[in-house]
């Protein structure tokens, strides 16, 4: 009568044997995937690394009524606000030209600066403007009062911001020269970008 083996390795050695265990097959090594840019625009206004600064200009040169030139002291610029719908009738235009979110974040940059938000809170019961610079006629584009003390609220919070951060007239006065030659810079790149004198 045979004893079965009763220790791990008898069992083991009494096991059948599987064979030897196949590894699995090398990936096959390839070129990584190469990104794909989209092409450069042509369009000069947009031969910039600051996308604000790309949108204005390209703005300015379609619709001057509705994104005046920004005068040497920018605090000194006149704006309206613009008419609900516009931002949607941008993008739609600038399509292919400029990314979708940095035209949001761009016209965010528009609306949310502090002569904007001045012109917003002063315009209570008027009518907002369309991008060709006409006053609009629909009844949804009437500044409400909450919107002028919304914008007025906005306005405050900013200033405030800024004295935290330390941005004073002085801070105005030093940076006044550079202002003045990037203005200078930018008419002679586009006779329709006039410089326009500070305010007194």
């Amino acid at each position: 009568m045979r004893v079965a083996a009763s220790t791990p390795a008898a069992r083991s050695a009494a096991r059948p044997s599987a064979g030897p265990v196949a590894e699995p097959p090398a990936r096959p090594k390839g070129k990584k995937k190469a990104k794909v840019h989209p092409p450069r625009s042509t369009n000069p206004f947009l031969r910039t690394t600051n996308p604000i600064d790309a949108f204005h200009a390209l703005a300015h040169a379609r619709w001057p009524g509705a994104f005046p030139a920004i005068p040497p002291d920018p605090d000194a610029l006149v704006v309206r606000p613009l008419a609900v719908g516009a931002g949607e009738l941008v993008r739609a235009s600038v399509a292919g030209e400029m990314a979708d979110d940095d035209v949001a974040r761009c016209l965010r940059a528009w609306t949310s600066m502090r002569p904007y938000l001045r012109a917003l809170a002063a315009a209570e019961g008027q009518p907002r403007i369309r991008l060709d610079g006409s006053a609009s006629d629909a009844r949804h584009d009437v500044v409400t009062p909450a919107q002028a003390a919304r914008a007025r609220e906005q306005d405050e919070a900013t200033a405030a911001k800024e004295v935290r951060m330390g941005i004073s007239a002085v801070r105005h006065q030093r940076f006044q020269p550079w202002l003045e030659k990037k203005a200078a810079k930018a008419a002679v790149a586009d006779p329709g970008l006039e410089p326009t004198a500070p305010a007194p």
